[in-house]
């Protein structure tokens, strides 16, 4: 059985450092969507608040409109970065 937490933190981290090797400015935040700070899985000097998904199958509205409730408190522009469990890695 796959570790959802885990799977998540992992595709999070695949996707910051698909973001650094293409020249840009990214981290993943361990404490995305928790607490005070900002709410986006990948931190980063763009003004994009970052919703990272890795799923079998995904309800597209829903984890569109929370990415779209999160950006309204930081003013970021949302995407979403979805990889399905059967896609390859790149």
């Amino acid at each position: 059985m796959i570790n959802v937490k885990k799977k998540g933190n992992r595709g999070e981290n695949n996707f910051s450092n698909w973001l650094v090797d293409n020249g840009i400015k990214a981290w993943r935040d361990p404490a995305s969507g928790g607490g005070t700070r900002e709410k986006s899985d990948i931190g980063n000097n763009l003004n994009i608040h970052f919703e990272v998904k890795t799923v079998k199958k995904i309800g597209l509205m829903k984890v569109w409109k929370k990415a779209v409730y999160e950006c309204e408190k930081t003013h970021n522009n949302p995407v979403l970065a979805i990889h399905f469990d059967e896609m390859p890695k790149q």
